[in-house]
């Protein structure tokens, strides 16, 4: 298992994770997520997958992990975007 700061996902990213069952929360302050199976990567260009998710799960993917645990206090990965609490205030 992978984990990863929530910091990697946009708040649309978040609020949809919070409202889709096939998400897991981990608790008030992040989500495990289970990747796609390494011989179904076409699931990575569904055009419904937010691209921030979509980026987070194929760093796992390269990893060879499948699982992913997104978490507030979770380590920041230089190649992965980040989208900061505080910006997210200011664009609301």
């Amino acid at each position: 298992m992978l984990c990863l700061s929530t910091a990697h996902l946009t708040q649309t990213t978040r609020e949809q994770l919070d409202n889709d069952e096939l998400y897991h929360p981990k608790s008030a302050h992040g989500w495990f997520v289970y990747g796609p199976d390494p011989a179904r990567q076409d699931l990575l260009s569904n055009p419904a997958l937010p691209q921030d998710m979509r980026d987070c799960l194929t760093f796992a993917s390269a990893q060879n992990t499948q699982w992913l645990m997104f978490d507030a206090d979770g380590p920041v990965v230089l190649d992965l975007a980040l989208h900061e609490e505080i910006e997210l205030a200011i664009a609301h």
